[in-house]
């Protein structure tokens, strides 16, 4: 009996069946095949690789993946064809074009700070030096009833206002407060709890800082437009009418007594709000715990958050790089003002130096680090804090012919330069602290003080003529430029 062999039918896929002579049935796991070469199994949708079979052959393809130099030379010479660009791309080129912007910006800042805070000091040293004089020669003119124009007409009823506004704040500040008794109050306070009240009361002078100007700026102008009230004393010539006297002078008297009222107010809360600081930041100092002092210091670093990560243009950043002014001034204000504090108690030392310091540089460190990942962000080229510099620079050469007031005084008003508080409050130290420090008691010291202001004095000269120059000669550079 012959016995059939039963032949299984062909497998259609044992024609697609891959290198390594194995078909789909011997790919079941219950029928494991040896002889399978695992990495050369192929994977659908994906291109074939081989994978090392050691860690040995893993280790000599890492250590040997980079290209050698033939493979860079055939590359270059695959890719600079006509229809292939070069290597160095645009991309490359705007990358390091970036970098070198980056790099660039903390120098251009620099400068913008640092003639900013020129101005900021030109601005303040006015009310020590000219304004006192300015003031007696005004006084001298009413007594001996010489007339004047009407341009120094308006530049002398500002400078009563602005002296009148000062030696009133002095007054109240001296009267209703006293530094060592508000210096113990906030001294027993714990460190937290004066962060957080430092944070608040420099919130709270930017934002009286922004409203002052406002304040000043209505209260001057007000007073300006008082002379222009000529026609009351023709009415007053022509009919003796005082009713029609009265119609013509009293709105403007009264925006006068109420912008003064107001300036009064708004004058005597700045103060304040600086002097809080300026305890609470001497008692940073002076307290044998560096805790509050370190939390201080981090609180520059806090800015960078608020200000890398938005969106911000070059008004914007003029706006920044101002606040950066201000701040600046505000510390070195501030640690002079600590200085002549503690010296009649010999407390203020090399420590205190050394922190003030260490907080002035802080705030170049961290002012660097934010514009320059402003400008990286924001795309903006260094350049710009030159064309913010030449704003500074047309309102100090343009501010004597269009103004009534001092030369950096349209500047300083762009920075966001509030004078009469810090004024006040400097004035209302240095008197609690000179009689100590050089005392009145015989005719040396008043020549010592009397030759301090005449170096004071020759110091304004020397800043005013500096800057002022300095302007003139920018935009004449400007001018031949754009001719």
């Amino acid at each position: 009996m012959s016995t059939k062999k039963i032949v299984s039918p062909p497998n259609k896929l044992s024609t697609n069946t891959p290198r390594g002579n194995f078909s789909p049935r011997q790919l079941s796991p219950m029928q494991p095949n040896s002889n399978i070469n695992v990495t050369n199994i192929p994977v659908q949708g994906r291109q074939k690789r081989n994978y090392p079979a050691s860690f040995m052959r893993y280790l000599q393809q890492e250590f040997n993946s980079y290209a050698t130099d033939e493979d860079v030379s055939n590359i270059n010479e695959t890719k600079n064809t006509p229809t292939n660009p070069p290597r160095e791309s645009a991309r490359t080129e705007a990358t390091r074009r970036h970098m070198y912007n980056t790099l660039k910006v903390p120098v251009e800042l620099e400068k913008l700070l640092f003639f900013g805070f020129l101005i900021c000091l030109d601005t303040f040293l006015y009310f020590f030096t000219f304004l006192p004089l300015r003031l007696l020669l005004i006084i001298y003119t009413i007594i001996m009833r010489r007339r004047k124009t009407t341009r120094m007409a308006k530049a002398h009823l500002i400078d009563l206002v602005r002296g009148l506004s000062l030696i009133i704040n002095v007054i109240l500040i001296n009267l209703y407060w006293d530094y060592s008794h508000v210096y113990h109050i906030v001294r027993g306070e714990s460190a937290l709890k004066l962060y957080v009240i430092y944070n608040m009361l420099e919130v709270f002078d930017r934002l009286c800082s922004a409203f002052g100007q406002d304040v000043q700026d209505s209260l001057y102008f007000g007073v300006t437009d008082f002379t222009k009230f000529s026609n009351v004393n023709e009415v007053w010539k022509r009919d003796r009418k005082i009713f029609s006297f009265l119609c013509a002078a009293l709105p403007c008297a009264f925006h006068i007594v109420f912008g003064m009222i107001i300036n009064t107010i708004y004058l005597y809360v700045h103060t304040l709000l600086q002097l809080f600081r300026v305890i609470t930041l001497n008692v940073a100092l002076n307290s044998q715990n560096n805790a509050l002092f370190t939390l201080l210091v981090s609180n520059n670093f806090v800015e960078l958050k608020g200000n890398v990560f938005k969106k911000v243009n070059e008004d914007n950043l003029m706006q920044v790089s101002c606040g950066d002014i201000l701040e600046r001034f505000q510390i070195i204000i501030y640690g002079i003002l600590i200085f002549l504090q503690n010296a009649r108690s010999a407390v203020f030392g090399g420590e205190e130096l050394l922190s003030i310091t260490t907080m002035f540089v802080a705030e170049i460190f961290v002012d660097a680090i934010k514009h320059a990942f402003i400008a990286k962000y924001n795309d903006i080229r260094s350049d710009v804090y030159g064309r913010h510099r030449l704003k500074l620079c047309e309102d100090l050469a343009t501010s004597r012919r269009d103004s009534f007031l001092e030369n950096s005084s349209a500047a300083s008003t762009r920075i966001g330069f509030i004078e009469i508080p810090m004024v006040a409050l400097s004035m209302r130290v240095f008197m609690q602290s000179a009689p100590y420090l050089v005392p009145l008691d015989n005719f040396l010291n008043v020549i010592a003080y009397l030759l301090g202001y005449v170096c004071l004095f020759a110091l304004k000269i020397l800043l005013s003529v500096v800057i002022v120059g300095y302007a003139s000669q920018k935009l004449s550079r400007r001018e031949v430029k754009v001719s």
